[in-house]
């Protein structure tokens, strides 16, 4: 894929989830964000908190990698090319574009899941917004540096690393995949409550 293509796009993600956390989830009150479906599924705050743990692992990581290419004037690619690892980790996060819905199912480290955890809607709320402002830099100053050559670790361990092209579209694919659970955690809502009446 072209890099300012794929660049353009992890933007326009990003852009849309700020969007939606900003029109959709901040002017609910803090019982209607901790609504769950069933016990065993996530409230949109818990949606929320488990982007915000990974984003404050990658954004440090993503910041410094990249300050590092532009220092040593790593020239950025016409295109952005996946390796196998790098394909597998998209995969695993990516959305149907027709029907958005995932692709796979993946399993959630404990570390990560927030479920059944007191969650105050200001502080998860306020952390995402403040992400994804600087996930939007970030994908920015990536169009400075070389996607394919640049590497970062994971969050599963430092020795596992992606290409940093490959990195960004695992993370923002990620948030992407959760904003639509949690818009969908709200249909879910709106319909029980109108069977209720």
């Amino acid at each position: 894929m072209q890099t300012q293509v794929l660049l353009s796009d992890l933007k326009q993600i990003t852009e849309q989830a700020a969007k939606i956390c900003q029109q959709t989830f901040v002017p609910l009150s803090e019982r209607e964000l901790n609504w769950k479906p069933q016990p065993e599924k996530w409230s949109v705050l818990e949606c929320l908190a488990h982007l915000n743990y990974y984003g404050r692992f990658y954004i440090p990581v993503f910041k410094a990698r990249i300050q590092k290419g532009i220092e040593r004037q790593s020239r950025p690619e016409s295109e952005v090319i996946s390796n196998w690892l790098g394909k597998k980790a998209i995969a695993a996060v990516r959305l149907d574009p027709q029907k958005k819905q995932p692709l796979q199912k993946m399993k959630t480290l404990k570390v990560s899941n927030f479920a059944s955890q007191n969650l105050e809607k200001q502080r998860v709320l306020s952390e995402f917004l403040k992400q994804q402002e600087d996930f939007l830099r970030i994908i920015e100053r990536a169009g400075e540096v070389n996607l394919n050559r640049i590497k970062i670790p994971t969050s599963i361990s430092s020795l596992v690393r992606l290409r940093l092209g490959d990195g960004l579209q695992f993370i923002i694919y990620h948030n992407e995949r959760h904003i639509v659970q949690a818009q969908n955690v709200l249909s879910l809502q709106k319909e029980v409550e109108a069977q209720s009446l």
